[in-house]
Order: C-alpha cells, then sequence, then structure tokens
C-alpha cells in the first residue's frame, strides 16, 4: 500500500493527515466539497476543500473525511448525491467522477456567541465567538486560536472571567460540550494562557 495526503485536522494533530491506499481500491478521484455558508475548515478559512477518494470509498468514510476538513462530527453529514442522500455504505464511485463536486449538510444545534475577553486589558473584549450549541471546548479553542493567532498548546479552557484569579481545576475539558459547563449565548468564556499574549496577539490586534 502507499499513503495520500488529506489536507485535514487528522486525529491529535493540527494539520494534515495520510490516509493509506490499495491499489485494489482504484484510480484516486480528487472531489471538491462545497462548503456549507455556517462553516469554515479546519484551517480557520472559508475555502472550498478538495479531497482525495477512490472508487470504493464509501460514504461513511467522506462523512468523515468531511467531518475533519470541516471540525464537525461525522454522524452530523448528509452528503448530497444529486436529490439523492449518499448512504454510509454506497460506494462513492457509483454517484461521483474525479472532478466532481461534493455538496452536504450538517445537523447541528442553534448558533451562539461566545465572548472572549483580552487578557492584556482589563475590561477590553478581544473578540466574539460564532459556534453552535454542539460545540465542544475543543473546537471552541481551536476557533478562538485560528482568530487570533494564540497557539492551542499555550491555552487551557477555563471556567472563569478574564481578570479574575482561575485556578487550574477550573479548566474544561475539551471533548465536553461547552453547554455541559453551563454556558449561553452571550456569555464570556475564559482561559489560562501560558504562552506569550502580547506577542502571539501582536498580528490580530494590528488588524483590528
Amino acid at each position: 500500500p502507499g499513503y495520500v495526503m488529506i489536507d485535514a485536522s487528522g486525529f491529535g494533530t493540527p494539520g494534515p493527515c495520510l490516509q493509506k491506499a490499495y491499489v485494489e481500491d482504484g484510480a484516486p478521484m480528487i472531489l471538491k466539497a462545497l462548503r456549507p455558508d455556517a462553516l469554515k475548515a479546519w484551517d480557520g478559512s472559508t475555502n472550498d476543500k478538495e479531497f482525495l477518494a477512490f472508487p470504493k470509498t464509501t460514504g461513511a468514510e467522506i462523512r468523515i473525511v468531511l467531518g475533519m476538513l470541516y471540525g464537525v462530527k461525522a454522524e452530523a453529514v448528509t452528503v448530497k448525491a444529486g436529490d439523492a442522500t449518499l448512504e454510509p455504505g454506497d460506494a462513492i464511485g457509483e454517484r461521483f467522477k474525479h472532478g466532481d463536486h461534493v455538496s452536504f449538510e450538517v445537523a447541528g444545534g442553534k448558533a451562539m456567541k461566545l465572548v472572549v475577553m483580552s487578557p492584556l486589558e482589563l475590561g477590553e473584549k478581544l473578540t466574539e465567538l460564532e459556534i453552535k450549541d454542539d460545540w465542544t471546548v475543543g473546537q471552541v479553542r481551536k476557533l478562538l486560536c485560528s482568530i487570533t493567532g494564540l497557539k492551542e498548546g499555550s491555552m487551557l479552557m477555563a471556567k472563569g472571567k478574564m481578570g479574575e484569579r482561575v485556578s487550574e481545576d477550573a479548566q474544561l475539558k475539551l471533548t465536553d460540550l461547552v453547554v455541559d459547563y453551563g454556558y449561553k449565548d452571550g456569555d464570556e468564556i475564559g482561559f489560562i494562557y501560558m504562552g506569550d499574549p502580547e506577542a502571539d496577539l501582536k498580528a490580530f490586534l494590528e488588524r483590528k
């Protein structure tokens, strides 16, 4: 077997990952995902992403890839094939060919906003995060970092407000839903930053 690159966040990795490929899978196809308006890609961009598939790739596998590309749960993805739905067991080669566009829908929660205050100036709003109420803490952190330039590896999401003492036991688990911690539309979410916020926020603040 060989390997092909997937332009998506891998399992526990911040960048592109590899997919194993076999000769018997058939000739590879490059397909283009048509991004729903409300979604951003894994890297924070609003681009329609290309991905590689094989004729025998199933609808279930395509849902996983699209979930990786756009940071959503695979089970929430519905792949459209014309007016029909690509079922989990369907082979994609029966519905698509090389170069085709793949449209999809994501069933999700209601839209909500979280407020993030500046770690540099007390009482100064850093940004607002437009999320869904079915997002995990990890997804919120990824979005915050993609917008501001802060580094995920230096950030612990925490229950509390910026400018107030936040203990490490207030840390929010990345796999938990934000609403499980009582967050609702318009609430402030805090974080502990172990890097240099002034340096990491410099480019973002210059753009504001």
